[in-house]
């Protein structure tokens, strides 16, 4: 009985763990070596007017414009040299 009582505590603390570790928040992660990342900003949710663009990674292009809530965002390969 004693055994059982001690498996399904260490069940229970395991389980809780796992259930806090998946409520974590998740890291930000970067773009792959040799790749940069662009994020494009809309003016409205039809994405069609470009209002600004942020680059980051090791090539990165040139950040200009405003930054709103309407965003979309992809890799690009740097450029070979």
């Amino acid at each position: 009985m004693a055994h059982r009582l001690v498996r399904s505590g260490v069940a229970a603390v395991v389980a809780t763990g796992a259930i806090l570790a998946g409520a974590l928040p998740a890291q930000a992660v970067g773009p792959p070596p040799g790749y940069d990342f662009a994020i494009i900003y809309y003016s409205n949710a039809s994405y069609t007017t470009v209002v600004g663009e942020h680059w980051a990674g090791p090539c990165p292009g040139p950040s200009w414009g405003t930054t709103s809530s309407y965003i979309r965002g992809f890799q690009q390969a740097c450029p070979v040299e």
